[in-house]
């Protein structure tokens, strides 16, 4: 059976996506290198990242059902909030 592709969200190699969400026609992911990165769903341009050292390792992230608030767990035991609307925005 065939796949249909949308297109591709490249991946610095030295990185490997552990979760992401699609929320506001963005792909928001966090990543193996403690950053998180985000990209435009319509034209698959890369959006944004920013890295986070002081807080350990990504391990989960959640949206809430409205894709107002995006929680990110960390090894560390923080749980990061962010306002989802302005991730990726300048």
């Amino acid at each position: 059976k065939k796949i249909d592709s949308y297109g591709k969200y490249k991946i610095p190699q030295e990185s490997q996506v552990i979760d992401f969400v699609v929320c506001n026609k963005r792909v928001i992911a966090i990543c193996s290198d403690k950053s998180i990165k985000v990209w435009d769903v319509d034209t698959f341009n890369f959006l944004k990242g920013t890295s986070f050292l002081e807080y350990g390792n990504f391990v989960s992230m959640a949206l809430s059902k409205n894709d107002e608030f995006l929680l990110i767990g960390t090894t560390e035991g923080y749980v990061l909030g962010y306002d989802a609307r302005k991730i990726g925005s300048k």
